[in-house]
């Protein structure tokens, strides 16, 4: 009976000892009570029975920490306290008993706050009698007991101490792993002891060296293992929440530092060197964005759990400070230091969609919080989702504006709002969305928000609001503004950029020309100070290019080029925010940035006449910017030995296909199509022709092929300069590239021994190279050389070199203008002017003034850039040989012996984490659609080129391949939408509408036919473009030219009849048939005397009759000619168009309206006074 009563008394020991390691209390009372029953020897005052019924009495609610007031001390633990020591000390069989008393006689010290006491209860001899902790009952009283020891070390401020009692507990934790797992309690305080280790590490020092980044790393990584599924806390003093916040704001930093993972357990972490092998470098950021990932998503269910959703006078503080630093590592995930490949599969696309699901799960725990919304402003606009962007924004402004409204009235900040700093950040970043990718509704609506923010800056300020601003804003001290002050100089530069931003785009599409002129002088003074703001912390490129393009569309050139010219000379800044890159690297971001500014420059330099500078810019800005890339590619060991196979064929260098943006690829193309433009001036036309096959080598080099692939082996067979057309030899002819026309004396004259003849086009993409096997091709003769002569049969003496002014030309038939000087080129060395040949253009002043010739600086950029850079270039290690060095996974770790520097940490400012938002991820439909219309624009582009050297089949060709691009846009549009409004609106984003680009085709047939003077056809191809495009600004021109060419009668109001061509041709064959165009005029012979004159004039004087249906027809086409040019010249695309105005001045003369007509012409004066080589929208685009 004994043995059976034993036997029982040790089960209910068993089952008491599993109810505390469980955590069931509720359940202890009973237990308890069987084992006094059955367990004799455990009765009444045992230390077991004791222990267990003050655990039950100290921890009802998970043993939440209880510190009672410093006053009084509470009798109860008192008395247990005593009955413990008692049991204690008489406890000679069961050392576990007595150890878990002494852990439970410290709990009730510890839960009163006397914490001397429990270092003596748990001295250091105690723990030398600690029995053997390999039972679950000893293991949690032995990490309890370090936890309780630790905080008393914590809270007599013997730090030192506390840190070695809490890692003198990760030994035992890791040794019983499946114990610590499985039974709550010992779950509970084991991670209750590995939170305190890292609390202490995070309190020690928040940002601090790399050793004690990768310290804090191992101990959140040693916690997040144990405590992710630790029982939950009742007390907010020990929730994880705290933990899951500093375990994430730790990657944050480690992220923003740039560290690069190791895969070791003891040093994580190293800092990132520039010969990590790039696929090894994936692979770790591969890691890093995974654990990342799972902090924040378990960092997010903690707060879920913890927050609820505030009232309407409350706010969310600690759910929008996550989502700030949350936001902060996407935007430099999806920055140029990252690629596709680090982040994983989904790539930048696919983080940038878990973010803005994380930021919808985060709406519902706020109310109306702004952060929310300008995150959500920024990320839609990341992801090209522009219409739920602008929806975000509307929320946004209306929540801020009716918060300004309450703050001015009662004179105090209205808490959880932005402040006006980030406020003024985000509406400029809204305006630059709506103006770069919108049309004329956006841009109405940034012209609205516009004036918005210029009521804002002039509203008076709550002092609270200041001082917010200030706190909020962690910039350096020259950032740094009073109370009394109203906001930063960034902020207020980035609020003026954005009026005048708005300004300026709204004066485009604006029908009202009065409105026009102040908008455009209003953007001008707004950018001037928003420029002048910037420019203490620096210049700014974007800004300066708007106030340049401004200037430019004032027709203010002379302004323009001096604005660009100051902000190159001072820039001199790195890029904000980027830590990680050599100064290879450092000088690519230089000059990608500077693209779409130097093109600027060149439109603004060819629209002062000043074509050889412009033609230097172009050439020096496509040379380094490719040198600067060859340097990175050098860098990252591609080119080892000076140049490279890629360098001699003439391709693109890999590292900047890799980095440029669409718009960037689409600058740098629009640049060398404005280069061949300028060489079609300064040489002959055959030379400016041989390029085409460069250009459409640039495009897929750039875009690729938008064709899809065929079955064809043949190398170079389904590339995009496959399709060119061979040429014969072009001609040299005499053409207007404006109706004004070019100077004569920008052209070189030819002669034998400076004509070189254009290269073969090849068939293949690659330019075809040349060995010592080649026979030499023979010479072609020199093409006739045309000679100006006077009225007397003189020729003409060439103005000199210096002086290149826009002559008199014949704008029309029978009308001659005044010549007018524009400006003067810089000089230039005449020698060797003389000894160049007409494929090198002549040496001019680069904006420092020296004189470099092209051959010279070719080659100097060649070889010298190369050479200089030669430090940098470093070879790939050779993966073999990195473990026998200490590598771990081809990244070296860090000696801590050595005294390592603290990691330079990235500083994300108000003015960068809500200014420089990152560009938009178009969708793989709107990048089709946006490298189709560039290579519909090329195509005709190089139809325009070979119908100067009169090669009119191969023009044709080139429209060809045009359509042929915008079939497959229409079968592409079809499968996601087919319907007239997909066709007709272009939408959000670059490129242009099916519809804007039938026309353009159409509109390019049309000219082809004008040129072979059949100008019915031409007539017959314009009024199809219109059908596509009724707004179409060439369609609409020379549409409008026809008319009033048929109401003059020059042309026949119907095309002739096939019956009255052949009986032209059977009179005479060698006729003309354009003669037949008109009736012959009969001769008026000059009257013999006044009488006969008087008879003439009666004889010619109109019968009263009705207007015949021919009559009637030609007062028609006058009056629709007269209705187009008035509808073209109000409209944005249209209102610059000189063209236009002139053919409008006509139209008005023809009405007997002379003094329209003479307002007309002078305006057509001023618009070709400042007109460039090309439109000023191919400039590019500053984002």
């Amino acid at each position: 009976m004994a043995a059976r009563e034993s036997d029982k008394g040790s089960r209910y020991i068993d089952q008491l000892n599993i109810a505390r390691l469980n955590g069931a209390w509720s359940e202890v009372q009973e237990v308890l009570r069987k084992v006094n029953k059955h367990a004799p020897s455990r009765q009444c005052k045992s230390s077991l029975i004791l222990t267990a019924t003050t655990e039950h009495e100290l921890t009802p609610n998970a043993l939440a920490r209880h510190v009672p007031s410093s006053n009084t001390e509470d009798s109860t633990y008192a008395d247990v306290g005593s009955k413990l020591s008692q049991a204690i000390d008489s406890e000679k069989v069961h050392a576990e008993d007595a150890f878990a008393a002494r852990v439970c006689l410290a709990h009730a010290q510890w839960a009163q706050g006397q914490w001397t006491s429990i270092l003596q209860t748990l001295s250091r001899e105690h723990w030398n009698l600690t029995p053997n902790v390999s039972s679950p009952i000893t293991l949690y009283s032995a990490i309890k007991g370090k936890y309780i020891l630790g905080c008393a070390h914590q809270q007599l401020e013997t730090k030192a101490e506390a840190e070695h009692v809490f890692e003198s507990a990760i030994s035992l934790i890791n040794s019983a792993r499946e114990s610590v797992m499985e039974y709550p309690e010992i779950h509970r305080w084991a991670s209750r002891v590995l939170g305190e280790l890292c609390a202490m590490t995070t309190a020690e020092e928040e940002r601090g060296s790399l050793s004690s980044m990768n310290k804090m790393l191992v101990r959140l990584r040693s916690w997040s293992s144990i405590g992710r599924d630790a029982p939950r806390e009742v007390s907010p003093e020990q929730s994880p929440t705290r933990l899951w916040k500093a375990y994430h704001t730790l990657l944050a930093n480690i992220l923003r530092s740039n560290l690069v993972y190791t895969g070791s357990e003891t040093q994580p972490l190293a800092v990132s060197s520039r010969n990590i092998p790039k696929f090894t470098l994936s692979a770790q950021r591969n890691k890093q964005i995974v654990e990342l990932g799972r902090v924040a998503r378990a960092c997010e269910q903690a707060l879920m759990t913890e927050t609820k959703f505030p009232k309407a006078t409350g706010n969310n503080e600690t759910f929008e400070l996550f989502a700030d630093e949350v936001v902060q590592c996407w935007r430099i995930m999806v920055g140029p230091e990252w690629t596709d490949a680090d982040i994983g599969e989904r790539g930048k696309v696919g983080c940038t969609r878990n973010i803005l699901e994380f930021l919808y799960r985060a709406a519902a725990r706020t109310f109306h919080s702004t952060p929310i919304l300008r995150h959500l402003i920024t990320v839609h606009a990341t992801l090209a989702e522009f219409d739920l962007a602008i929806k975000a924004l509307d929320s946004y402004i209306e929540i801020i504006s009716k918060g300004k409204a309450r703050a001015e009235k009662t004179g105090a900040h209205e808490l959880g709002l932005d402040n006006d700093d980030i406020v003024l950040y985000t509406v400029s970043e809204a305006i630059k969305l709506l103006c770069l990718y919108g049309e004329s509704d956006e841009a109405e609506k940034a012209f609205e928000l516009g004036q918005k923010t210029a009521a804002w800056l002039q509203q008076v300020r709550p002092k609270s609001s200041a001082s917010i601003a200030k706190d909020l804003d962690p910039s350096s001290a020259t950032e740094r503004v009073a109370a009394e002050q109203f906001s930063t100089s960034s902020a207020l530069a980035a609020a003026y950029k954005g009026i005048g931003q708005s300004k300026a785009t709204w004066a485009r599409f604006t029908p009202d020309h009065k409105q026009r002129d102040d908008l455009q002088d209003e953007a001008i003074r707004d950018l001037g100070r928003a420029l002048h703001l910037s420019s203490q912390s620096g210049p700014d490129l974007e800004i300066a290019y708007l106030l340049a393009y401004s200037q430019a569309e004032r027709r203010s050139v002379a302004d323009g080029i001096d604005t660009i010219k100051t902000v190159i000379a001072q820039d001199t800044r790195t890029p904000a925010g980027i830590i990680s890159w050599n100064q290879a690297e450092v000088e690519f971001e230089a000059q990608r940035r500077r693209l779409p500014i130097m093109h600027l420059l060149v439109l603004l330099l060819s629209a002062s006449s000043q074509f050889d500078a412009a033609i230097m810019v172009c050439e020096s800005t496509i040379e380094d910017m490719l040198e600067a890339a060859r340097a990175c590619d050098g860098s990252s060991g591609l080119y080892l030995n000076g140049d490279s196979e890629l360098h001699k064929t003439g391709d693109l260098p890999p590292y900047l296909l890799r980095n440029l943006q669409d718009t960037e690829r689409e600058c740098l193309l629009q640049i060398k199509i404005t280069e061949m433009e300028l060489l079609t001036l300064l040489e002959n036309i055959s030379y400016a022709g041989s390029k085409r096959q460069e250009l459409l080598k640039m495009y897929e080099q750039l875009f690729g092929n938008p064709r899809p692939q065929s079955a064809a082996t043949t190398v170079g067979q389904n590339t995009v300069s496959s399709t060119l057309p061979k040429s014969r030899a072009g001609t040299v002819k005499s053409f207007r590239e404006s109706i004004f026309g070019r100077p004569k004396s920008s052209r070189k004259s030819l002669d034998k021994s400076t004509f070189d003849p254009p290269p073969p086009v090849p068939n293949h993409p690659l330019l075809a190279k040349t060995t010592d096997n080649t026979e030499t091709q023979p010479q072609p003769d020199p093409p006739i050389l045309l000679k100006v002569t006077n009225e007397d049969g003189e020729p003409i003496e060439d103005e000199p070199k210096s002086k290149l002014s826009r002559m008199s030309a014949s704008i029309r038939r029978g009308r001659q203008r005044h010549s007018h000087d524009i400006s003067k080129l810089q000089s230039e060395n005449h020698e060797d002017a003389a000894k160049r040949s007409a494929s090198d253009p002549p040496p001019v002043q680069l904006l420092n003034g020296t004189t470099t010739s092209r051959s010279n600086r070719v080659k100097s950029t060649s070889r010298s850039r190369v050479s200089s850079r030669g430090s940098e270039v470093v070879a790939v290690p050779a993966p073999g040989n990195d473990e026998a060095d200490g590598h771990v996974n081809d990244i070296q770790e860090k000696d801590e012996s050595l005294a390592a520097p603290a990691p330079a940490l990235r500083t994300l400012t108000v003015d960068e984490t809500c200014r420089r938002n990152p560009p938009p991820m178009f969708s793989k439909h709107q990048c089709k659609v946006h490298h189709i219309t560039l290579l519909v624009h090329t195509w005709l582009f190089v139809s325009v080129m070979y119908t100067k050297e009169d090669l009119y089949d191969d023009a044709r060709s080139a429209v060809d391949e045009a359509q042929k691009l915008v079939e497959l846009l229409k079968a592409e549009q079809a499968a996601i939408e087919s319907s007239a409004r997909a066709w007709n609106n272009r939408g959000w984003g670059l490129g242009k509408s099916i519809s804007e680009l039938q026309a353009d085709i159409w509109a390019e047939r049309a000219r082809i036919h004008t040129l072979l003077s059949a100008p019915h056809a031409a007539l017959d191809c314009y009024e199809r473009g219109l059908g596509y495009d009724a707004n179409h600004p060439a369609t609409m021109t020379n549409v409008a030219t026809i008319l009033l060419d048929i109401f003059e009668e020059k042309i026949p109001a119907e095309p002739p009849s096939s019956k009255d061509l052949l009986a032209a041709i059977s009179s005479n064959s060698s006729m003309n048939i354009d003669s037949f165009s008109l009736p012959p005029k009969p001769a008026i012979s000059e009257p013999k005397s006044d009488s006969d004159a008087e008879t003439l004039a009666t004889h010619r004087r109109p019968k009263p009759k009705e207007a015949s249906s021919a009559e009637l027809n030609r007062i028609a086409a006058r009056d629709r000619a007269y209705m187009l040019l008035s509808m073209l010249t109000k409209q944005g695309n249209g209102w610059d168009n000189a063209e236009a105005w002139f053919n409008l001045s006509r139209a008005h003369e023809l009405m007997g309206q002379v003094d329209k007509a003479e307002n007309c012409l002078w305006w057509v004066v001023q618009l070709e006074d400042a007109r460039p080589i090309r439109k000023w929208n191919v400039a590019g685009m500053m984002q």
